[in-house]
């Protein structure tokens, strides 16, 4: 679950990294990720410990974004996900993800001149177009990922 770009818990939920005590090392990329998920002390602390966490300490350390009542969990996914499909550009995720996740390898420097050449290019773009046409038209947008 560290390499979702969201994360909602059921306020029953249970994580951890049990690794050092099945005599094993953090696994596939953990020891980069977590660290940069939750602070080098927590990633310690779940990682050299293995122990096991509820739901609103990981809410706390940055783990989960938010934690809802267990029964309303697949609701509460399905809402955010329908909002972001109905009401946000696919284009504009799409490039904030890339930004997001290849930012993480650069500098400032290049981070604001792509982000720079990135919103010029946004200017033209269809979705960008449709977002503006539908705030004045206080209307839901009708994006094509364009």
């Amino acid at each position: 679950m560290l390499y979702y770009d969201l994360r909602i818990a059921s306020d029953r939920a249970r994580f951890g990294t049990v690794f050092s005590r099945r005599g094993l090392v953090a696994e596939h990329g953990s020891s980069w990720l977590l660290p940069r998920l939750v602070g080098m002390h927590n990633a310690c602390d779940l990682l050299f410990s293995g122990r096991i966490i509820d739901a609103q300490e990981a809410l706390a350390m940055g783990l989960v974004n938010r934690v809802v009542p267990h029964d309303d969990l697949l609701a509460t996914a399905r809402d955010v996900a329908t909002e972001m499909a109905t009401l946000c550009s696919p284009r504009s995720i799409r490039i904030m993800k890339r930004q997001l996740y290849g930012d993480l390898f650069t500098d400032l420097a290049h981070a604001i001149h792509e982000a720079d050449r990135e919103m010029v290019a946004s200017f033209t773009a269809e979705d960008f177009k449709e977002g503006v046409a539908s705030f004045v038209q206080r209307r839901k947008p009708e994006f094509r990922g364009k």
